[in-house]
């Protein structure tokens, strides 16, 4: 979803459009985490699940640092909030460990 207004979050001009569609995506990466959380017993997991868990739980705090700075930099017409969110965005993997 992101990647469809990249440029326009990039030109930075405070579109409530945009904004909203940051909130949108913010609210599904929130949204798909708690349904995950919400599905998993701990107390059922194996080692490897334990570490996929971790992966997860890792991941989500990077998605969820990346679209806050983005979408508070873009509110705030704040450049390098947007851009440092970005960065992280674009950093963002998931490791297969």
């Amino acid at each position: 979803d992101y990647n469809n207004i990249k440029d326009e979050v990039s030109k930075n001009k405070q579109s409530e459009k945009t904004q909203n569609k940051l909130t949108d995506i913010t609210n599904k990466i929130d949204a798909a985490f708690s349904t995950y959380k919400n599905k998993i017993d701990k107390d059922k997991m194996n080692d490897e699940d334990k570490k996929k868990h971790k992966s997860i739980t890792k991941l989500n705090k990077s998605l969820d640092s990346a679209m806050s700075d983005i979408r508070d930099g873009y509110n705030e017409k704040d450049k390098k909030k947007l851009n440092k969110g970005q960065t992280t965005l674009s950093k963002v993997s998931i490791s297969n460990e």
